[in-house]
């Protein structure tokens, strides 16, 4: 089976679409095995204290606590004034230190 991309426009060209499909599903695979060893390979890289509890900067309360979560979240539930919390809590915080 020639896997190129002349022999695949060939094929379509020809009718013969299911080594077209073959070759479309081949290389979904590549992509997708590549994906996946590159993901393994950078998360073997770093460390777990290297990363960051909110590596985002969300603004929702769902990063304010580690990853997995403690059995309470939060010692005492907070209070929730608009629809992006935590960048209200964190400006709150610098406003106290300063």
């Amino acid at each position: 089976m020639d896997v190129t991309l002349t022999a695949f426009i060939e094929q379509v060209a020809n009718g013969t679409m299911m080594g077209a499909i073959y070759v479309l599903v081949a290389l979904g695979l590549l992509l997708f095995a590549g994906n996946a060893t590159l993901t393994w390979i950078g998360s073997t890289r770093l460390g777990d204290a290297e990363r960051p509890g909110d590596p985002y900067g969300g603004a929702t309360l769902e990063w304010a606590t580690s990853s997995p979560p403690p059995e309470d979240n939060f010692v005492v539930v907070p209070e929730v004034r608009s629809a992006t919390p935590l960048t209200d809590w964190r400006a709150q915080r610098e406003g106290a230190a300063e």
